[in-house]
């Protein structure tokens, strides 16, 4: 009997050691589920689900550059205030949109997810997007005459840059520093002012200025 009781004891201490230890990111499951086409194929909308998402600070996502890139990862974090705000996430549901930008077209995306908590704490997954392809006949913005090619040994304090002009329906866009496109204009927008401004890219909206999107956090 006592071998019995001593057994039932050190199993107590040990659950009651499993939970005391036991975070946020441990009791709470996230999965991904679907993802939807953007209005362009640099965008796509992942949809989330998590069994409590009153213990989530914040998502990131993080795109895995190309074999052979020298640019750092594109990657954005959002708060669950700002997609609670912008209408990604109505409680009390526990579905999440979260919008993934600065996606490689015609290209099978590796995408990082971290999720943050409230405790701390923070656990990741991973999922793969697939893009349509972009065709821009005008602007050749996919063949540009590269006058000295950046290298692995090139450091710079940037790997995203926008291009500003009236050139096409679909300028601005953002090239990083390999050239390749990670974004462009709604073919919709009216050639209005631009700016690019603390990884924020903006556009004239009379009679005032609105935050489109921050394009990369480096």
């Amino acid at each position: 009997m006592k071998q019995i009781a001593l057994l039932i004891l050190v199993g107590l201490i040990v659950s009651q050691s499993h939970f005391a230890q036991a975070t946020q990111a441990d009791d709470t499951t996230i999965t991904i589920d679907g993802q939807t086409a953007g209005v362009t194929p640099f965008i796509a909308q992942l949809t989330l689900t998590a069994s409590d998402t009153t213990v989530l600070k914040s998502i990131q996502f993080t795109i895995t550059p190309k074999t052979g890139s020298v640019t750092r990862p594109l990657s954005a974090t959002y708060s669950m205030d700002f997609l609670i705000e912008r209408g990604y996430l109505v409680p009390p549901s526990n579905q999440i949109f979260l919008p993934v930008y600065g996606l490689y077209h015609s290209y099978a995306n590796d995408v990082a997810l971290t999720y943050f908590f409230l405790d701390g704490s923070s656990k990741g997954d991973s999922t793969t997007v697939a893009t349509g392809s972009f065709t821009d006949p005008e602007c050749s913005y996919e063949s540009p005459t590269v006058l000295q090619a950046r290298t692995s040994d090139t450091t710079l304090s940037y790997d995203y840059m926008m291009v500003r002009g009236a050139c096409g329906d679909f300028s601005p866009v953002v090239l990083d520093t390999d050239s390749a496109l990670r974004w462009s204009k709604l073919s919709n927008w009216a050639l209005r002012g631009r700016l690019w401004h603390h990884w924020k890219l903006f556009r004239a909206v009379e009679p005032s200025f609105t935050s489109i999107r921050r394009m990369a956090r480096v």
